[in-house]
């Protein structure tokens, strides 16, 4: 019981340093800063959401589009000038699409939350103790990499959370076979990381 609650805590702090170290980073970012596909992925999940065919066809990440076209729909409910006619409709572009961005990269740390959770409950599932599931998520948090891709909206991470989950239900089917489940679950979620991708 002790373990459960250092474990929340572990995560609960690892949330919100995902979440204040990109907000942190995000403070002086503007959405056009990296014309990479930043831009590209929101332009394509308010495509998707807004029922138009996606124009990003070069690099499909149909479940990025999804996920992301379906967090601001939810948000439009709420928020003004989240949809695509309203931004092109409006008299200020730039601000929706800094808005866009700012969800966008929120939504982002979100994923890395959970890409460190997946590896965290698959260490476990492999019978590694307790102490080296946090060293190994700590040692995660020293790669470079993990940061620079924290710092954009890429397609990737989405890909590898959906084949962590992926991987995740495959070793409860090995351990339990008679929960088939596991392994059809495990399919469609593959299936989803490389729409993803």
């Amino acid at each position: 019981m002790i373990f459960l609650k250092k474990e929340n805590i572990f995560f609960a702090l690892l949330l919100l340093y995902f979440f204040f170290i990109s907000a942190f980073q995000a403070t002086d970012n503007h959405w056009s800063a990296r014309i990479d596909q930043d831009i590209y992925i929101i332009y394509n999940s308010l495509l998707v959401y807004s029922g138009y065919e996606q124009e990003y066809l070069d690099h499909p990440a149909y479940s990025t589009f999804l996920i992301l076209g379906g967090v601001y729909k939810i948000l439009s409910f709420f928020i003004s000038n989240l949809s695509l006619e309203s931004i092109i409709d409006s008299n200020n572009i730039d601000q929706n699409l800094q808005r866009l961005f700012s969800i966008a990269r929120i939504l982002n740390s979100l994923f890395f939350f959970i890409y460190t959770i997946l590896i965290f409950k698959i260490l476990k599932e492999l019978n590694i103790k307790s102490i080296l599931c946090f060293i190994a998520i700590l040692l995660l948090l020293t790669f470079h990499s993990v940061y620079e891709v924290l710092f954009l909206i890429r397609s990737e991470i989405l890909s590898i959370i959906f084949t962590l989950f992926s991987f995740y239900l495959l070793i409860k089917f090995l351990k339990y076979e008679k929960r088939k489940i596991y392994c059809f679950f495990s399919g469609i979620f593959f299936c989803f990381a490389i729409l993803a991708k």
